[in-house]
């Protein structure tokens, strides 16, 4: 049955991704608003790679991109692999090897909070739009610590987050249509540091789609 208020129906990725793996989990976590005691680095430290590439689309400054990846570490758990000098360099060769873009960037990453038909919003952050030709992408970054070849960027198509960020930039009279995601994968390995891309596409029966997915 659905929530008959209105202002408690509204689900972002997490929130849906949490259902699906168990509603128990998503009860606990949306229902009762409890959460884990217990830190989690990846998750720090991949918010404070996602500050300093935001500084670096804002600016293109190397000092003020490491000073906003910094001041997000603050308070970082402790961690042997996601240390603040191994996310600099992370940050550091992401400039080398990306030091101009073939797109424009249309929008540095905004909050959505999408009215749908079954009544309830769809909420959430996009990490940036760009046009690349004359196609208009979401583009999302990702730091993962384990491999990015062609088997990591496969979970990408069909995923529910790049469903749901395409459809809301669609949904967005600026720019009224997306045509899929840019994955920006960035590495950190024990012993190295690597960087990838991969796009992919969504046309507009796969945003008809996600609709019809998520109302279910």
């Amino acid at each position: 049955m659905l929530h008959t208020d209105p202002q408690k129906r509204q689900y972002s990725y997490t929130a849906l991704s949490q259902w699906m793996v168990c509603h128990r989990r998503y009860y606990w976590a949306y229902v009762r608003n409890l959460a884990l005691d217990v830190p989690v680095p990846a998750l720090h430290f991949g918010q404070a790679i996602h500050a300093g590439l935001h500084a670096w689309f804002e600016c293109q400054d190397v000092e003020q991109t490491l000073a906003a990846y910094r001041l997000a570490m603050e308070g970082a758990p402790p961690d042997t692999l996601r240390t603040m000098g191994r996310g600099e360099q992370l940050l550091r060769g992401y400039i080398r090897q990306w030091p101009t873009e073939p797109f424009t960037l249309l929008a540095n990453e905004f909050e959505f909070a999408h009215p749908m038909p079954d009544g309830s919003t769809m909420n959430g952050r996009v990490d940036g739009v760009i046009q690349w030709g004359d196609r208009i992408l979401v583009l999302e970054h990702k730091t993962t610590s384990g491999g990015i070849g062609a088997s990591y960027f496969k979970q990408f198509s069909p995923n529910l987050q790049i469903d749901m960020e395409c459809y809301a930039v669609a949904q967005d009279p600026r720019w009224g249509r997306c045509d899929g995601a840019l994955m920006d994968a960035l590495q950190i390995c024990k012993t190295k540091v690597g960087y990838a891309r991969d796009i992919h596409d969504r046309t507009a029966d796969d945003l008809r789609r996600f609709e019809a997915r998520y109302r279910r």
